[in-house]
């Protein structure tokens, strides 16, 4: 199947053999947990097969404003009863149009149109001729009449499949409010009640046919009139339906992006990008291009979720209101180290996110705007694609830097300050002091898997270090209790770079037992370097 690239230029039709209905669904809900009908509050029945709720009473309203025989909805039904008197429907004959029903004779199997969450209905066993019929003929499009399927064992029979000549993915581009550059969109041909964010989180729910994430700022917006999906990667002011041309206005508190709208377009363009999803679209789009005579919804949502889409730990900005309890605890060469709390109505409802499970933090400013301008962004994007792009999520080996506040009380880049995950056993070194004696060799093997794990996260995202020190690994007494061993990670990632970088200056940095000789006679820091400074740990930790 094609993806449809759609331009000012190129109308596309998502569902090009069902019409948008003439007044709004409201009997499906785009939250698929809702027990109630957010319409009239009436509670949700459920269908027989794949679990998707209606509203029985909006499902009868909408039938009576509805006079025509246009398909609207592509629905697998039956008449419970011999014979409805209404409409004088044996229960012999499937009814092609739903509008031929009425509420006391309907009983909807399922919806093509919306993705299962289950896979069957506890109700199954007693509409089993139903099913079974159901099933026979999915081996064919009930829109089209194609073949979709020679063997009906090659598949789970309860997922939904929808043909590829009548629901077409297509992609798109939209300009952003927020940067006024292009970002993606995804039109989907279904409604897609999902409460879950393809990338990160619980989305927040909006309107009854809008949500988003409040972490990457992915926005799902539905209409109503042809239960079609939009896909939208990044803020933007407006949303159109493919098929029936509506705009809808995007429901979202300006307050609600301040996490990437710091006031510096620098810095705000740095957690801009890291939310953009382009190289994954680029994925997805062949993935689509290869399906054939159908496919499954549900698996190229699982598509999105597992293989293109994972789970991010995105930076974000703090006000640095939401601080308290500030206080200087080191100082170093390049800049001064405090210690504060966060406060609680700021903390991330995200799983993922490090700011969840935590209440004091680190926060590291430049101790002038030559410095700043020098390290702070480079520690910003080495931290996030060594942390991000490789490493394990439960225990990441990396110190996480959160993101950065701004003093209100200073100008410049110096007033900016990073925001960084605290180690409350301190650094190695001098955590190695105190205990060296009382470290078991099963315990320091353990600290060395870590720190090599964490290097190798560095380096397999290319960059390297350039100051691996003892100092600069960072123990959490907090963690991994049940495992009988201290949490090590790397930190400070400050002289990092990229292995690649043509722009490396031959200055010598770190500390002198730790560099590597080649360093001495000229060479550049390279991924060899970082390997001599970790042997120095090894020794420094064994002997």
């Amino acid at each position: 199947m094609e993806v449809g690239k759609l331009d000012e230029k190129n109308s596309f039709d998502p569902t090009p053999r069902l019409k948008s209905s003439p007044v709004p669904i409201f009997f499906v809900s785009f939250n698929w947990v809702d027990d109630n009908c957010i319409h009239c509050g009436e509670k949700y029945t459920s269908t027989i097969i794949r679990y998707q709720k209606y509203c029985k009473k909006c499902l009868s309203c909408y039938l009576n404003n509805i006079t025509d025989n246009n398909i609207y909805l592509d629905v697998y039904l039956f008449t419970k009863d011999l014979e409805c008197n209404e409409h004088k429907i044996s229960r012999t004959k499937i009814p092609r149009n739903i509008q031929e029903c009425c509420r006391n004779c309907l009983t909807i199997l399922c919806f093509k149109q919306i993705p299962e969450h289950f896979s069957i209905s506890s109700d199954l066993s007693v509409y089993h001729n139903q099913t079974q019929n159901m099933i026979e003929s999915e081996k064919y499009c009930k829109l089209c009449g194609k073949l979709l399927l020679l063997n009906q064992g090659l598949r789970e029979p309860m997922l939904c499949i929808l043909c590829s000549n009548c629901y077409l993915i297509s992609s798109g581009c939209i300009e952003s409010t927020l940067t006024k550059k292009l970002i993606s969109i995804i039109y989907l041909p279904w409604w897609d009640a999902t409460i879950i964010c393809y990338c990160c989180k619980i989305l927040v729910f909006t309107s009854n046919c809008q949500k988003y994430c409040e972490n990457c700022f992915i926005f799902f917006i539905g209409c109503r009139y042809c239960l079609t999906t939009n896909l939208i990667f990044g803020i933007t002011n407006q949303s159109q339906c493919k098929k029936c041309k509506r705009v809808s206005t995007i429901i979202l508190d300006s307050k609600k992006i301040i996490s990437i709208n710091s006031g510096n377009s620098v810095l705000d363009d740095f957690l801009i990008s890291i939310r953009s999803y382009q190289s994954e679209m680029a994925k997805f789009t062949d993935v689509i291009k290869n399906i054939d005579k159908y496919f499954v919804p549900s698996l190229i949502r699982d598509t999105f979720e597992s293989r293109y889409f994972s789970p991010r730990i995105l930076m974000k900005y703090i006000p640095y209101s939401q601080f308290k309890n500030v206080k200087k605890i080191a100082e170093g060469g390049f800049s001064i180290v405090y210690q504060a709390t966060l406060l609680d109505d700021i903390k991330c409802n995200n799983y993922l996110d490090v700011m969840e499970r935590k209440d004091i933090f680190i926060l590291k400013r430049f101790k002038n705007s030559q410095y700043a301008k020098e390290y702070f962004l480079r520690e910003l994007e080495s931290n996030h694609y060594s942390y991000t792009d490789y490493g394990d999520y439960d225990y990441p080996m990396v110190i996480k830097t959160c993101g950065f506040t701004k003093d209100p009380r200073l100008n410049g880049l110096d007033s900016y300050i990073l925001v960084m995950e605290y180690a409350s056993g301190g650094d190695l070194h001098k955590y190695l002091q105190k205990n060296f004696t009382k470290i078991k060799w099963k315990k320091k093997l353990s600290i060395l898997s870590r720190i090599i794990n964490g290097l190798r996260g560095i380096h397999i995202t290319n960059f390297i270090h350039r100051d691996l020190h003892s100092g600069n690994i960072l123990v959490d007494l907090s963690a991994d209790h049940y495992r009988n061993y201290r949490n090590c990670k790397i930190g400070d990632l400050g002289l990092s770079r990229p292995a690649n970088d043509t722009l490396l200056d031959n200055e010598i940095y770190g500390v002198i037992p730790y560099i590597a000789p080649e360093i001495f006679k000229g060479s550049a820091f390279s991924k060899e370097s970082d390997i001599y400074s970790l042997g120095m740990i090894m020794w420094e930790l064994t002997t």
